[in-house]
């Protein structure tokens, strides 16, 4: 070990403690971070903050259009009264929206809402699919291994229903350009050329088997100039030497794999197991929920049907014992975020199971049909040709909801205050038509309570301020927005919301030292030895050094420490004298357990 002499000048003390911020904060600890929300049209799904613009995800909150965070659409249930089983089709034909429901085929007349049950099928049988045919008729299928095909071509009471011939089994239906597809439930494909009757079993032709035998078909799908047909195994089409050949192997084998397949051009959209596919010839893209790499919220599940709405694409996501009907658009112009498609949640169906969907025009707005458990829901659209949908007044909102925000640590891990929160409320907002704010500090119970006891509520347009309590300090901060309405037709709105936060830093001890550099010094453990060169050319050693050192002085006794800065500041010399230095030197404090 060596000895150094302290040294004091009249600018400078011998021996001085500074504090340093350790990073991120290393350039100087700012008075308050914020991070601004304006828009939340990016997408959900992104726990995550850095990717502005998006949020984590909603129950009946919209979030589709640039600078707004709305109500969602309002959800009408229709009882199908005596039914059974969840509509696994629904379809619109003569003039009506039809329902099948296991052993029942609904009638529902869509200018009252009121509903027939026009078809029994029998004990132990069950319909499957369901579609308009030529003619304005409808067609439906049953799992019955012979004259699975049902038509019906009239309203009556009692409506107008005909069987299949013998040998016509379709256990799934598609309609294509020119013909109408029929696959059984073996994976047989069939067609009837379309102006001949399907109800006919000589008019059925063709004999293409897809995949196994022993799994049935998921989906049908017409897809340009031919079909796909959807398996547990896989996609399966048809050859030009007209076999049934498979187009994606890679989806893992499992019983539900192509339910709800649909077209969104040009692609069709191919759900399966772990997550979607969308589909053209050469072309197999992910586009699902797996492609959100930051989701950490509860919506995860399995797509079960699909519809097109212009630009929108919407998914009816199976999550746990709920619903959820997601809505997707492509990502274009460079908009961040991960994958082709910017999904998000629309509406939520609380403890419902649904499977089918399907978006009609037999009214003004178009309806967006839905299973809805046993029965049957829609919401209404726009007639508004292209504008937004919000801003038709024939569009209806749902009273209440919420929408999460992503977890905030403003690029800082260590704890922090959150002093404050700004949100703009606009719209009709009033004391029976507001948003509340309610806070979570490191995956805690929520509070909507500001610094005063004061429940955080925007019930009027403009700037609203809520300090939160002094216990609102942690890593990390989320936020829901719960909305509450009076009605269906004037939805309390948000167009902005800003969290605060104030950060702190480690800090980083460094001690200052001055020295003085001479031979023949003396030292509490003797007479220094060294010329002031040598002594210098020990301490540049240690400077240059990556491991610590034990360092004693006014700080304590053993100290490990790094030097972390060697400075000349002056050369003593007198003339026939050897050369004395004045040295500043920094020590960092390493600290150990």
């Amino acid at each position: 070990s060596e000895s150094y002499l302290l040294a004091e000048t009249e600018d400078k003390q011998a021996w001085e403690e500074q504090y340093l911020h350790e990073p991120p904060w290393a350039e100087g600890l700012p008075p308050m971070l914020s991070e601004p929300s304006e828009t939340w049209h990016l997408g959900g799904l992104k726990s995550k903050q850095g990717i502005p613009g998006t949020s984590e995800y909603g129950q009946n909150t919209d979030t589709r259009f640039p600078f707004r965070l709305l109500p969602g659409p309002a959800v009408t249930t229709v009882t199908l009264t005596s039914s059974v089983a969840n509509p696994t089709a629904i379809f619109e034909a003569l003039g009506y929206i039809w329902a099948v429901c296991g052993r029942y085929i609904y009638r529902i007349d869509p200018s009252d809402d009121s509903i027939s049950q026009s078809k029994d099928l029998g004990a132990g049988v069950a319909g499957v699919d369901g579609m308009k045919w030529e003619d304005d008729t409808g067609l439906v299928t049953s799992d019955e291994a012979d004259q699975s095909l049902y038509e019906v071509t009239a309203i009556g009471p009692p409506d107008t229903w005909a069987q299949a011939a013998a040998g016509i089994a379709p256990y799934r239906l598609a309609a294509g350009i020119d013909r109408l597809f029929g696959v059984e439930d073996s994976g047989l494909l069939r067609n009837v050329v379309s102006g001949l009757d399907p109800m006919v079993a000589i008019n059925w032709a063709d004999r293409i088997q897809c995949g196994e035998k022993s799994t049935k078909p998921t989906g049908l799908l017409a897809f340009e100039k031919t079909v796909l047909v959807g398996k547990p195994e896989g996609l399966f089409s048809v050859s030009p030497e007209g076999k049934g050949i498979p187009l994606i192997k890679r989806m893992v084998r499992d019983s539900t794999n192509c339910q709800g397949m649909r077209m969104h051009e040009p692609y069709a959209i191919i759900p399966h197991s772990r997550g979607a596919y969308r589909f053209l010839p050469g072309l197999v893209e992910s586009i699902g929920l797996e492609k959100e790499l930051i989701n950490e919220s509860i919506i995860r599940g399995r797509f079960k049907d699909f519809s097109t709405d212009n630009q929108w694409l919407r998914g009816l996501l199976d999550v746990g014992t709920d619903a959820y009907i997601m809505v997707a658009r492509d990502r274009v112009g460079g908009e961040p975020g991960f994958g082709p498609m910017i999904w998000d949640t629309w509406v939520w169906l609380d403890e419902v199971d649904s499977q089918a969907m399907y978006m009609s025009t037999l009214t003004t707005p178009p309806r967006l049909w839905f299973g809805h458990d046993n029965n049957i829901a829609y919401v209404k659209l726009s007639n508004s040709a292209g504008a937004p949908d919000v801003d038709d007044s024939a569009y209806r909102f749902a009273t209440s909801g919420l929408r999460y925000t992503h977890k905030y640590t403003f690029g800082d891990w260590r704890d922090k205050d959150f002093p404050k929160v700004v949100a703009v409320g606009k719209g009709t907002l009033s004391a029976t038509r507001y948003w509340d704010i309610f806070f979570s500090v490191d995956g805690g119970a929520y509070s909507a309570l500001d610094i005063d006891g004061n429940t955080m509520r925007v019930n009027s347009d403009g700037l609203h301020t809520f300090y939160l309590p002094l216990t609102a300090v942690g890593r990390e901060i989320q936020f829901h927005l719960d909305f509450t309405g009076d009605s269906a037709t004037a939805p309390p709105e948000l167009s902005y919301f800003e969290p605060f936060a104030v950060p702190q830093s480690k800090k980083v001890p460094i001690n200052i030292i001055q020295l003085h550099l001479s031979r023949d010094t003396k030292l509490d453990v003797g007479q220094e030895a060294r010329s002031a060169t040598e002594q210098l050319s020990d301490l540049t050693t240690l400077d240059e050094a990556s491991a610590p050192l034990k360092a004693s002085g006014p700080w304590g006794e053993d100290k490990d420490m790094w030097v972390k800065s060697l400075r000349l500041v002056s050369v003593l010399q007198e003339p026939d004298m050897e050369a004395e230095y004045l040295v500043e030197v920094a020590l960092q404090e390493r600290k150990v357990s």
